[in-house]
């Protein structure tokens, strides 16, 4: 089973982000957000393939010892590789990435390895807004999403485990309970 460790933001910024995605939708990239089908996030690992009930008994422990956090979110970036996707740019700073780096490193001490593009170093924090966009719409509907964009402010309250490929929520909970 393909999964993700996401991090989820508070109502108001879902809000924002969901209407961003509206622009984006009304833009001509409407399947391209409606194949999103979740919640606003930032991914902080992928597996391939992962024993469910053993991350999620390791999230647990780590969703009680991690507390909430306030990221900003400053600009819409864009992506080629390794598919093409509209994002929100979420700065690493120093809280986010200790939190990201001690993530990764719970999960190795369990033999759970993401994938290389999400490990400390190598991992670029960001929102999707539209992914498999097609090059015909791309350029509008990152001009679209870029018109809409106002800088703002989330909190990262809480942390789950999804299944990709078909979305599928398979655990979630508050950070630090």
């Amino acid at each position: 089973m393909s999964a993700a460790v996401e991090m989820y933001l508070d109502a108001e910024a879902d809000g924002r982000v969901q209407s961003l995605r509206r622009a984006l939708a009304d833009a001509g990239a409407g399947w391209c957000v409606e194949s999103i089908g979740d919640a606003a996030h930032l991914s902080l690992a992928v597996f391939d393939a992962i024993d469910r009930s053993r991350a999620v008994s390791a999230l647990s422990r780590f969703a009680e010892s991690c507390e909430p956090l306030t990221v900003s979110l400053r600009g819409v970036e864009t992506f080629e590789a390794p598919e093409p996707l509209i994002a929100l740019a979420v700065p690493a700073d120093e809280e986010l990435s200790a939190i990201h780096a001690e993530l990764h490193a719970f999960l190795r001490s369990l033999r759970l390895v993401s994938s290389p593009q999400y490990l400390p170093g190598r991992w670029v924090p960001h929102c999707i807004l539209a992914r498999d966009v097609p090059a015909g719409a791309f350029e509008a509907a990152a001009a679209a999403a870029r018109a809409a964009f106002r800088a703002f402010e989330a909190t990262l309250c809480e942390i789950g485990l999804v299944e990709r490929a078909p979305f599928r929520t398979l655990w979630r909970r508050r950070l630090g309970e």
